[in-house]
């Protein structure tokens, strides 16, 4: 939910923009929103138009925060969606390269803006596009940390929690117990499941 930080940062930054006080009457004004997510899937036949956050993250309670995101299942020739997920491929290229870092983000950004990939925005927005792609690097790489931290320090049923919960697999975790795949899955009982 990373992205509500960002759409306050937004607003934020819109506020200081336009030169509104937060604190001042009379109220502030401010853009609606437009929240979308794209939907890469194979599956489009079951793709709902919207999704609600209070439905889908805080069990259908919308007394405090309450979004619909329009989900966008596919694109046309050249269109932002196309260009987005040509956008996302050169980004996951970077990080094959360099790792989750600043090098792939900005490395993303000169190459998307040479092959004219959702270039005018980039042009216009880099440093918004930079800190979010930096922001998730950043939680990307502290939540690699965490794992490998409980990794290091577990014995063998916190191993087995650990793959019970999908942060490690099989095969890391056998490695890590000295064992064989078929023996972890034997002794932690998770072959039968």
């Amino acid at each position: 939910m990373l992205w509500l930080v960002y759409l306050a940062e937004t607003y934020y930054d819109y506020f200081k923009d336009t030169e509104q006080s937060l604190y001042d009457t009379p109220k502030v004004k401010m853009p609606k929103p437009d929240l979308y997510v794209l939907y890469t899937g194979t599956d489009k036949k079951n793709v709902p138009p919207y999704i609600s956050l209070p439905d889908s993250y805080l069990g259908g309670d919308n007394s405090v925060l309450d979004f619909k995101v329009k989900v966008v299942p596919d694109g046309k020739d050249g269109d932002i969606i196309q260009q987005y997920v040509r956008f996302t491929k050169i980004y996951n290229e970077q990080v094959k390269l360099y790792g989750r870092n600043a090098k792939a983000v900005y490395e993303t950004i000169r190459i998307c803006e040479d092959e004219n990939v959702l270039a005018d925005y980039m042009k216009s927005r880099e440093k918004e596009v930079s800190g979010i792609m930096l922001a998730f690097s950043d939680v990307t790489s502290e939540l690699n940390l965490y794992v490998d931290s409980k990794v290091k320090a577990a014995n063998f049923s916190q191993l087995v929690e650990l793959v019970k919960e999908k942060l490690l697999t099989l095969p890391q975790a056998a490695k890590k117990a000295n064992m064989t795949v078929e023996e972890f899955e034997e002794k932690s009982g998770l072959k039968d499941e």
